[in-house]
Protein backbone atom coordinates (compact mmCIF):
# COMPACT_ATOMS: atom_id res chain seq x y z
CA UNK A 1 0.00 0.00 0.00
CA UNK A 2 0.89 3.57 -0.98
CA UNK A 3 2.42 5.65 2.66
CA UNK A 4 1.20 8.90 0.53
CA UNK A 5 -1.74 8.15 -1.81
CA UNK A 6 -1.53 9.63 -5.28
CA UNK A 7 -4.11 11.72 -6.39
CA UNK A 8 -7.14 10.34 -8.58
CA UNK A 9 -8.89 11.87 -11.51
CA UNK A 10 -10.96 13.75 -11.55
CA UNK A 11 -8.29 16.51 -11.56
CA UNK A 12 -8.38 20.26 -10.70
CA UNK A 13 -7.66 22.10 -14.49
CA UNK A 14 -4.16 23.18 -12.68
CA UNK A 15 -3.49 19.49 -11.55
CA UNK A 16 -4.54 18.63 -15.08
CA UNK A 17 -2.39 21.09 -16.65
CA UNK A 18 0.79 20.20 -14.90
CA UNK A 19 0.16 16.74 -15.51
CA UNK A 20 -0.14 17.04 -19.04
CA UNK A 21 3.26 18.78 -19.40
CA UNK A 22 4.75 15.64 -17.98
CA UNK A 23 3.36 12.83 -20.18
CA UNK A 24 2.85 12.17 -24.00
CA UNK A 25 -0.86 12.73 -24.95
CA UNK A 26 -2.94 10.32 -24.50
CA UNK A 27 -0.67 8.44 -21.98
CA UNK A 28 -2.43 7.89 -18.19
CA UNK A 29 -1.05 9.47 -15.66
CA UNK A 30 1.89 7.94 -13.87
CA UNK A 31 1.27 6.91 -9.77
CA UNK A 32 4.60 8.95 -8.61
CA UNK A 33 3.58 12.09 -10.62
CA UNK A 34 0.22 11.93 -9.03
CA UNK A 35 1.39 11.78 -5.58
CA UNK A 36 3.77 14.77 -6.64
CA UNK A 37 0.63 17.06 -7.41
CA UNK A 38 -0.38 16.39 -4.36
CA UNK A 39 2.29 19.55 -3.76
CA UNK A 40 1.95 21.46 -6.76
CA UNK A 41 4.69 24.03 -6.29
CA UNK A 42 7.10 21.23 -5.98
CA UNK A 43 6.00 19.64 -8.84
CA UNK A 44 6.14 22.23 -11.27
CA UNK A 45 9.70 22.69 -9.75
CA UNK A 46 10.55 19.14 -10.04
CA UNK A 47 9.45 19.40 -13.86
CA UNK A 48 11.67 22.00 -14.87
CA UNK A 49 14.77 19.92 -13.28
CA UNK A 50 13.47 17.28 -15.02
CA UNK A 51 13.13 18.84 -18.43
CA UNK A 52 16.63 20.12 -17.83
CA UNK A 53 18.09 17.28 -16.82
CA UNK A 54 17.10 15.26 -19.26
CA UNK A 55 17.07 17.70 -22.22
CA UNK A 56 19.07 18.41 -24.85
CA UNK A 57 20.46 21.52 -23.60
CA UNK A 58 22.79 19.56 -20.81
CA UNK A 59 22.86 16.07 -23.00
CA UNK A 60 24.10 14.30 -19.70
CA UNK A 61 26.12 11.35 -20.15
CA UNK A 62 23.83 7.95 -19.70
CA UNK A 63 25.59 7.47 -16.34
CA UNK A 64 24.24 10.49 -15.33
CA UNK A 65 21.31 9.70 -16.74
CA UNK A 66 21.19 6.72 -14.82
CA UNK A 67 21.70 8.25 -11.95
CA UNK A 68 18.70 10.61 -12.41
CA UNK A 69 16.51 7.50 -12.90
CA UNK A 70 17.78 5.99 -9.55
CA UNK A 71 16.52 9.72 -7.82
CA UNK A 72 12.96 9.07 -9.50
CA UNK A 73 13.08 5.40 -8.24
CA UNK A 74 14.23 6.50 -4.63
CA UNK A 75 11.49 8.79 -4.73
CA UNK A 76 8.88 6.40 -5.81
CA UNK A 77 10.35 3.93 -3.23
CA UNK A 78 9.96 6.07 -0.21
CA UNK A 79 6.69 7.15 -1.29
CA UNK A 80 5.53 3.42 -1.28
CA UNK A 81 4.19 4.09 -4.83
CA UNK A 82 2.68 0.95 -6.09
CA UNK A 83 4.11 0.00 -9.18
CA UNK A 84 2.19 0.94 -12.36
CA UNK A 85 0.30 -1.95 -14.44
CA UNK A 86 2.84 -3.33 -17.10
CA UNK A 87 6.35 -2.16 -15.05
CA UNK A 88 9.31 -4.24 -15.07
CA UNK A 89 9.75 -6.14 -12.01
CA UNK A 90 13.36 -7.53 -10.73
CA UNK A 91 11.71 -10.92 -10.86
CA UNK A 92 11.13 -10.33 -14.67
CA UNK A 93 14.78 -9.49 -15.45
CA UNK A 94 16.25 -12.32 -12.87
CA UNK A 95 14.06 -14.89 -14.38
CA UNK A 96 15.33 -14.53 -18.06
Amino acid sequence: MARIPALEPQFTPDVEAQLATMMPPGMPRIGLFRTFAKNLPMTIATSHWGRYQLGRQLSPALRERDGWYHAIRFAAHTARTDLEPGAPRFADVTAA
